[in-house]
């Protein structure tokens, strides 16, 4: 299999997985690894923490000319899923940038899962901002 074909799938899997973990009760804690590659390599370690309706989510940033960032930020837990939602919906139409590759790992108690896309961006601006590019809820949001 080429790499072509190994990432031509669309970020579906990855984040009806992500949206699982989230409405899973039982499920308090949980890590994304996005790594993208294209002329370089720009990586994202995501940690999602529930608690009292909320997710607090941290964010390990290392972009391709190797600088480090660290973010936190929380919000309600419904408005995030209502967002990934969407994005579930609309992900076989995701933005493809010619040459950049995407490789997901969600990793769950021990366990992980690994997914390869082209279609990965809108979830990396969901995983670091909480913000949703080209899905609005309502007229509002920004």
């Amino acid at each position: 299999m080429n790499q072509q074909d190994l990432y031509s799938a669309s970020a579906l899997k990855p984040m009806e997985l992500i949206e699982e973990l989230i409405l899973t009760d039982s499920v308090s804690r949980f890590e994304i690894d996005i790594v993208n590659v294209h002329n370089g390599r720009y990586q994202l370690t995501t940690e999602i923490e529930k608690e009292g309706g909320y997710l607090r989510i941290t964010n390990h940033e290392i972009t391709m000319n190797n600088v480090k960032s660290d973010t936190v930020f929380i919000i309600e837990q419904k408005k995030f899923s209502a967002i990934l939602t969407e994005k579930i919906k609309l992900a076989d139409k995701g933005v493809v940038f010619a040459g950049n590759y995407q490789d997901i790992e969600v990793k769950n108690n021990g366990k992980s899962v690994m997914f390869h896309t082209r279609k990965g961006h809108e979830l990396i601006g969901l995983l670091r901002e909480g913000k949703s590019y080209g899905v609005r809820l309502n007229k509002e949001e920004k």
